[in-house]
């Protein structure tokens, strides 16, 4: 199993389509956004089109660049785009587990309850958690002099 992650891009046209050029080769079995694909959710129809276009399975959580609402509604217009924000899928023996949102909250109660809840059904199980925010206290959440991971 081969799969192609991002996240960050931010309606670049240039990274689009290096990505769209790397996952539609064959090695790639599906890819996963972890969030601001958009630049403040302008062009996610464009996005999502490219992508399902390419009939590879796209999983995908918004960041904090994409309101989790309209992203919800808008994921349902394409065949190949499924949203696990909160959300688990599995495939083979790895267990994926979404978060997406704000990635700038140092505390997150709402993150706090459903890891509660997936670490009782799948502890012991080989886990992916894709989350939009980074973890804190690492080299990922330093943003200018501070650190502002979850």
């Amino acid at each position: 199993m081969k799969f192609l992650v991002f996240s960050d891009q931010h309606e670049d046209s240039a990274a689009l389509a290096e990505l769209l050029k790397r996952a539609k080769q064959k090695d790639i079995d599906f890819i996963i956004c972890a969030g601001d694909f958009t630049e403040f959710g302008r062009g996610m129809r464009n996005v999502f089109k490219r992508f399902n276009s390419l009939k590879k399975r796209l999983y995908i959580i918004p960041g904090n660049h994409e309101e989790r609402e309209s992203f919800e509604e808008i994921v349902k217009d394409y065949e190949y785009i499924t949203s696990f924000d909160r959300k688990v899928f599995k495939k083979g023996e790895y267990v994926f587990l979404g978060y997406g949102g704000d990635g700038f909250s140092v505390k997150d109660p709402e993150f706090r309850k459903v890891s509660r809840e997936w670490y009782g059904k799948y502890n012991g199980q080989k886990i992916v958690l894709v989350t939009h925010g980074p973890p804190a206290g690492t080299k990922l959440d330093i943003l200018g002099d501070r650190h502002v991971g979850n």
